[in-house]
C-alpha cells in the first residue's frame, strides 16, 4: 500500500565559516562549528556574526549563509564580554550582598560605573566590600554557568523583575504588547535580554572592582 505522505529528505546547511564550507544539519547550536583554536585562550570566540547579525553560541542555525567568529578582541566580542561580565557581577552581588542593589550609570572609559543603593548611611561601597564581590565574582566565573535564553510570559518577566529590585526593567514591560518576551538567565539571576552574551561563564575571568564616586568601576 502506498502511504498517503512521504517525507522528503532535509537538505543539510551549507555554511561558509570563515572561507570554509561546511554541511550542518537545521538547529544546529552555533557553537557546534568553533574549531579547536578558538575554544580557549585570550582569541576564544564568544560569539559569532551569522549572515551579517551578532548571535551567541547557542543560537541554532535556521539557514545557510556566512558565520565568522568573534572574541573579546572584535568590538562586538567585547560588547558580549562585557554584558555577560555584568550579568555575572548580578549574580555573585546576590550571592555575597543581597541586601545592596545596584544601579548601572554610566560609562567610565572602558569600564561601567555602578552606584549602589542600600548602604549604611555615611558609608562608600569601599575596598572590602569591592574585594568580597571580586572574590564572589570569580567563583562565579570558575564555576563555569550556562547563560540561559528563553521566552517567558510578560507577567513571569515583570515578577522575575521586580523580585530582584529592577524596577528599571519592570518599567520598560509596562508598555510591552508581546505576550511573551526573551529573558537571559544565569543561577537565580534573571534580565531582559538585549543582546547576545556567552556561552558559559567560564569565558569570563578578567575583570577588576574599583571603589569611585561611593560605588565602583566594573
Amino acid at each position: 500500500m502506498t502511504p498517503l505522505f512521504v517525507s522528503e529528505p532535509v537538505e543539510p546547511l551549507i555554511l561558509d565559516v570563515e572561507g570554509e564550507t561546511v554541511e550542518v544539519e537545521a538547529g544546529t547550536e552555533v557553537r557546534a562549528l568553533v574549531p579547536s583554536h578558538r575554544e580557549t585562550g585570550p582569541n576564544a570566540a564568544l560569539a559569532a556574526i551569522y549572515n551579517q547579525r551578532l548571535v551567541s553560541l547557542s543560537y541554532p542555525l535556521r539557514s545557510g549563509g556566512t558565520l565568522r567568529w568573534v572574541g573579546i578582541g572584535d568590538r562586538p566580542g567585547w560588547d558580549v564580554y562585557r554584558r555577560s561580565a555584568c550579568l555575572m557581577l548580578y549574580e555573585a552581588q546576590r550571592r555575597c550582598l543581597p541586601e545592596l542593589h545596584l544601579v548601572l550609570q554610566q560609562t567610565h572609559g572602558d569600564g561601567l560605573y555602578y552606584h549602589v543603593e542600600g548602604l549604611p548611611e555615611g558609608e562608600d561601597f569601599g575596598k572590602e566590600r569591592c574585594a568580597l564581590l571580586t572574590r564572589a565574582l570569580r567563583e562565579v566565573a570558575a564555576e563555569d554557568l550556562p547563560f540561559g535564553v528563553r521566552r517567558i510570559a510578560v507577567d513571569a518577566a515583570r515578577a522575575h523583575l521586580l523580585a530582584q529590585g529592577y524596577e528599571d526593567q519592570w518599567n520598560l514591560l509596562r508598555t510591552h504588547w508581546e505576550t511573551s518576551v526573551r529573558m537571559v538567565s544565569l543561577g537565580k539571576t534573571m534580565d531582559l535580554f538585549h543582546s547576545p552574551v556567552a556561552y558559559r561563564t567560564g569565558q569570563i575571568r578578567q575583570f577588576r572592582l574599583v571603589p569611585f564616586d561611593g560605588g565602583f568601576l566594573l
